[in-house]
């Protein structure tokens, strides 16, 4: 470790300090808005932080704010590289078809506009030749190849077994070429 990190003095130190700042103020605000949707009766979101702010309520064993911080900071921090892979392979593979990027662009101008673009999240969900390309791409070059999966019982095994069939006649086609 250099003197200067040790000491947190240089332009670089005082960048990653301000950027640790920010990260720990949205965190806690974050966290500070889940709770007090959980304490005033409210409806909790789909998100981590009130799934496990509801699952701490069910079970009674209370959360303090340090392990819902870890929690947040964790998944603030842990899409980074699974984005950045999912990214360097789309652009890799639309590189090598440029048909396919003339499309998203028809499809984006017709959908959200040229001169004024609405970008919204209405906007960006009905783009569905964009949706089919990204998936297609995260099929073929997963973000995170190795997720091993365990059965519980027959019953998970059986639909396990059964969609492995539908997904091997769906793709029997090549299922490598994209």
């Amino acid at each position: 470790m250099s003197l200067k990190r040790f000491l947190q003095i240089g332009s670089r130190e005082r960048r990653i300090s301000v950027l640790k700042r920010f990260l720990v103020d949205e965190a806690s605000a974050t966290i500070a808005s889940r709770r007090r949707s959980a304490d005033d009766g409210g409806s909790l979101g789909p998100d981590l932080v009130s799934r496990f702010l509801d699952h701490a309520k069910k079970t009674g064993r209370p959360l303090h704010d340090d392990e819902l911080f870890s929690v947040v900071m964790n998944i603030m921090l842990a899409g980074r590289d699974t984005t950045a892979c999912a990214l360097s392979w789309g652009f890799y593979e639309l590189s090598k078809r440029p048909h396919i990027v003339q499309k998203i662009v028809e499809e984006v101008e017709q959908t959200c506009g040229v001169d004024d673009p609405d970008y919204s999240y209405d906007k960006i969900s009905q783009l569905r030749y964009t949706h089919a390309v990204v998936m297609e791409i995260l099929r073929l070059h997963p973000s995170v190849p190795n997720v091993h999966k365990y059965a519980v019982g027959y019953v998970f095994l059986l639909i396990c077994i059964f969609s492995m069939c539908i997904l091997r006649f769906h793709f029997a086609s090549v299922p490598t070429v994209f």
